[in-house]
């Protein structure tokens, strides 16, 4: 709810745990998440202040290096690089930043750095700090000075730098486990509770009867308060019937007469949904409630009045009528127990022509939709089996020519070696050249006669071994462009095949699934009496 007026304004928070999950579970609906988050920040205009916070504790196996990609990198990544434009900001957290990817540790504003325990990671640490232009030596002195409530603090563009924090204690007892979330979930917050909604008005029962209403033929009662005849009896708490969830059933003015219940028609069933084709199955508790019961009953097969659809709960039902408590008489077309059961069958009908199941369906990718799975979530498992198809069929294209790449590869290694050498004795022939041309002028002064023989031999081992160097830098070049072409081809195909598997994206279409008489399981049908008093 908005803050009173004065108060200062609290923004709001949502925690998402993922304790109670499996490893698959947690990266399907971390994947899910980010992507919705993702895909709200489009939405959003550029802003310099700060308008959200996603904050992840303990990163680890979420956004891992190269090559593994889980459902959350690619959501992850986007955050980092573009959320910061329209204002909203991520926190990650993680013991080890070996095991985040480059990528992300490069679009990362703010670094707070504290004891690194691994060489790995006060290697990942350091190269990451040298890319700000702080030498290695540097880098290890940084990260030997800190201690405990120490961190290095490390932003774009500044200086990296101590940051010391206070010294507290923390009494957390851990993790919670989910019967305690389940009991902060039912108790709340009092001072963030919401006002109760007011009564929604219903028509109240009159004071008094018609002069000319006939009496009710089973009228007398056993001693639990509940009328003889009928096995099936319950009475909705009172303290149930005058909570937030059950308001409509309040009336708008105290009837006459005080404290009063009146009958009601409660049928609670389990809905059995199965499609084998689909492999769906999904059973879903179902309560309706008929309230009130008009004093005539419509022979046809519609019953008396819409029903209720309630949220019972265990211990919302009572199997005794306080004593204090004045029950008004049964309508008389329903004050037998066979008068009842014929009503389920009604019921039943009526639920069988009314009630179904929706999921979801891709033929093309032979999935189909889980239970409690809507649409997005069922698209988004549809995405990830295209990627996985993707992939798969990346590996295999790039299997098949990893032989004529490893042969092109090997050749361009030999042939570089052998340019080597020639270079080598290239450099050696015109070392040699130089200096025999340097004796032979030397002789010319000194008399001494020296033949031009093995200065022409120097020079044509030179030209050789130039024409070998030229032909290998030639050879090179073929096979470099064939490897290329090779890779461009393989690029191509990947490209090609990833179009033709996101088209099965739009095959996906609804799939609703009708129940059968045998998928209705009937497990409580009776008179519910429901308090219609204001309080009690």
């Amino acid at each position: 709810p908005p803050p009173p007026p004065g108060a200062p304004a609290r923004a709001p928070l949502h925690i998402f745990t993922l304790a109670h999950l499996s490893e698959h579970e947690r990266h399907f609906f971390v994947g899910l998440l980010l992507d919705r988050i993702a895909l709200w920040t489009r939405s959003l205009s550029g802003s310099q202040k700060l308008r959200g916070v996603v904050f992840f504790d303990e990163i680890w196996g979420f956004l891992p290096p190269h090559p593994r990609n889980p459902p959350s990198k690619r959501p992850l990544l986007t955050l980092l690089k573009q959320a910061r434009a329209v204002g909203i900001s991520a926190v990650l957290t993680t013991q080890n930043p070996v095991d985040i990817d480059y990528k992300a540790l490069s679009n990362t504003g703010t670094w707070l750095i504290g004891r690194l325990q691994t060489r790995n990671d006060r290697d990942r640490v350091a190269e990451g700090l040298s890319m700000a232009g702080l030498d290695r030596s540097a880098t290890e002195k940084l990260l030997d000075g800190v201690q405990p409530r120490r961190f290095i603090l490390h932003q774009t563009g500044r200086e990296p730098r101590y940051l010391d924090t206070r010294w507290t204690r923390s009494w957390l007892a851990g993790p919670l486990t989910r019967a305690q979330l389940r009991e902060i979930g039912a108790a709340g917050d009092p001072a963030d509770a919401a006002p109760a909604r007011p009564a929604a008005p219903a028509t109240p029962p009159p004071a008094t009867r018609p002069p000319d209403s006939a009496p009710v033929k089973n009228a007398a009662r056993d001693s639990r308060g509940f009328v003889k005849g009928l096995r099936s009896q319950w009475l909705l708490d009172p303290r149930v019937v005058f909570s937030a969830r059950f308001e409509h059933f309040c009336p708008a003015e105290e009837p006459a007469g005080g404290r009063r219940v009146r009958p009601a028609l409660l049928v609670e069933v389990l809905l059995k949904f199965r499609e084998r084709s689909a492999g769906f199955s999904e059973d879903r508790p179902h309560c309706r409630v008929y309230f009130p019961l008009e004093a005539e009953a419509d022979g046809g097969g519609d019953l008396p009045l819409a029903p209720h659809f309630l949220p019972l709960e265990p211990g919302d039902l009572l199997d005794a009528m306080p004593a204090d408590l004045e029950p008004e008489p049964l309508p008389a077309w329903i004050d037998e127990q066979r008068e009842v059961a014929a009503l389920q069958e009604r019921v039943i009908a009526e639920i069988l022509a009314t009630e179904s199941a929706g999921t979801w369906t891709n033929p093309d990718l032979k999935l189909n939709g889980l239970a409690g799975e809507d649409g997005e979530a069922f698209r988004a498992r549809c995405r990830a089996a295209v990627q996985a198809r993707v992939d798969e069929g990346a590996a295999k294209l790039h299997d098949g020519v990893q032989k004529k790449v490893d042969a092109l590869e090997e050749r361009v290694r030999k042939l570089e070696s052998e340019r080597a050498k020639q270079e080598s004795a290239r450099s050696s022939h015109q070392t040699a050249e130089l200096l025999n041309a340097g004796q032979t002028v030397l002789s010319w002064f000194t008399g001494r006669s020296r033949s031009l023989g093995a200065l022409a031999d120097h020079r044509r081992k030179v030209s050789e071994a130039g024409a070998k160097v030229e032909e290998a830098d030639r050879e090179i070049s073929v096979l470099r462009r064939e490897l290329y072409e090779l890779e461009a081809g393989v690029e191509d195909q990947v490209r090609a095949l990833q179009v033709r598997e996101e088209q099965k994206l739009l095959a996906i279409r609804p799939l609703e699934i009708a129940l059968q008489p045998r998928d209705v399981v009937v497990q409580r049908v009776g008179i519910l009496w429901v308090p219609v008093c204001r309080r009690l």
